[in-house]
């Protein structure tokens, strides 16, 4: 899918600068806009994890992908505009604010769309998990190895014993 600047209604009124400007900002929003549909509808050729890794929620994936084009225009809209840092990321802030009971500075407001951002990586454990889920299998392998040599050795000494 290719931008066109046949798309683009300009002003007669405008220099040559300004008209490659406003075309070049279009240019930008359409890569932007096209790029955040592919990555809203990435999860539809997905394919899941093998088994010994963490599952992905491609089924909860697959059910928030938009299935009107409203439903598309307005999360691209909202996504877009967050990008663009022409509206909040989290409407948490607002709720923060009122909590907190008093007027926030820049300095406040800077902490606070910093620690959202950053929320994911405290709170996501799946690399943690695969982590532990290893830890385990070396520790069963081992103890599976450990007794099998115990058996093992048992039935040798029995069988030594026997030719005795």
């Amino acid at each position: 899918v290719e931008f066109s600047q046949n798309l683009v209604e300009l002003a007669d009124d405008l220099d040559e600068k300004e008209k490659e400007s406003l075309i070049q900002y279009h240019k930008m929003l359409y890569a932007v806009t096209v790029e955040k549909i592919v990555e809203i509808y990435r999860c539809e050729n997905q394919e899941q994890n093998p088994p010994w890794m963490q599952p992905l929620p491609l089924a909860k994936m697959r059910f928030l992908t938009p299935k009107s084009v409203a439903a598309l225009t307005e999360r691209v809209q909202k996504e877009v505009c967050a990008d663009l840092r022409l509206m909040s990321k989290v409407a948490r802030e607002s709720l923060l604010v009122r909590w907190a009971g008093k007027k926030r500075d820049r300095v406040d407001e800077i902490l606070v769309r910093e620690l959202q951002e950053e929320e994911s990586v405290w709170t996501d454990y799946t690399l943690d998990e695969v982590v532990v889920k290893d830890q385990m299998t070396d520790t069963i392998l081992d103890s599976l190895v450990e007794d099998t040599a115990l058996v093992f050795s048992r039935i040798y000494s029995k069988i030594s014993k026997k030719k005795k």
